[in-house]
């Protein structure tokens, strides 16, 4: 945007919010992402053009649940980079603030920014459907970042097990994570609560999925396969004849 009295137009980025100041001596920017994304990096750019004197100018974010600001130096057509190292953030209205301090004539701007929550993909997987009293169950947690590439696991995450009743029956804590993918193994009582079982992963304020599988006595079904064929057989006979009975 521009400011009254600017002889030079700053131009306006496809989600990017810009403030200048400008006199004919010179013109300071600050260049940003129009959107703030929760639990990720947040970097700003703080530009000087034709400024001969140092100039230190105050960029902040301000909102419900992060406030932080930083001061950078600049001069002549210097460029920097100021990091925000953004945590998980409450929903709400959020400001990129800059500031001019002792530039000539001080200046002050502020913009309101979009907010989006980044959550990690978090797949979960068992061997089979069905399982009897006393199978072991073997699973594994993948966990995905905004690019679909493996990360870890977010803070306090937990992995548990839940029986037909809903009673949590076992809980994983501090568990390991190796290119994006924990595996493990849990053993199912000889007398367990029947029925529909969950296994979960959750993480306060992160995710929180969960996968279905049953639990029942069964016995698999007997079946018998016999396969006759001709006891002698030729490489010149071409072709050999079997009959195969299935019961």
């Amino acid at each position: 945007m521009k400011r009254q009295g600017c002889s030079t137009l700053c131009g306006l980025l496809v989600l990017m919010q810009i403030f200048a100041y400008c006199r004919a001596e010179g013109k300071y920017t600050v260049i940003a992402p129009g959107t703030i994304h929760s639990n990720d990096k947040y970097t700003a750019a703080v530009a000087a053009h034709n400024i001969e004197e140092p100039c230190q100018i105050k960029v902040g974010i301000t909102g419900p649940s992060f406030n932080e600001t930083k001061t950078v130096e600049v001069k002549g057509s210097e460029l920097k980079e100021v990091d925000f190292m953004v945590p998980i953030l409450a929903e709400g209205n959020y400001n990129l603030t800059a500031e001019g301090i002792d530039c000539l004539q001080n200046f002050k701007n502020s913009t309101k920014l979009q907010f989006a929550k980044i959550e990690t993909h978090v797949r979960l997987q068992t061997d089979k459907g069905l399982y009897k009293p006393g199978d072991v169950i073997n699973y594994r947690v993948l966990f995905l970042d905004k690019d679909l590439k493996p990360t870890v696991a977010a803070e306090n995450t937990v992995i548990y097990f839940e029986d037909g009743k809903r009673n949590r029956i076992k809980e994983i804590k501090n568990f390991e994570v190796m290119s994006g993918v924990h595996t493990g193994q849990f053993k199912i009582s000889e007398f367990p609560v029947m029925g529909n079982w969950r296994l979960a992963v959750a993480s306060k304020g992160h995710y929180e999925q969960s996968v279905h599988f049953d639990v029942q006595k069964y016995v698999l079904p007997k079946y018998v396969v016999k396969a006759e064929a001709t006891n002698s057989v030729s490489v010149k006979d071409g072709d050999m004849q079997v009959v195969v009975r299935a019961k």
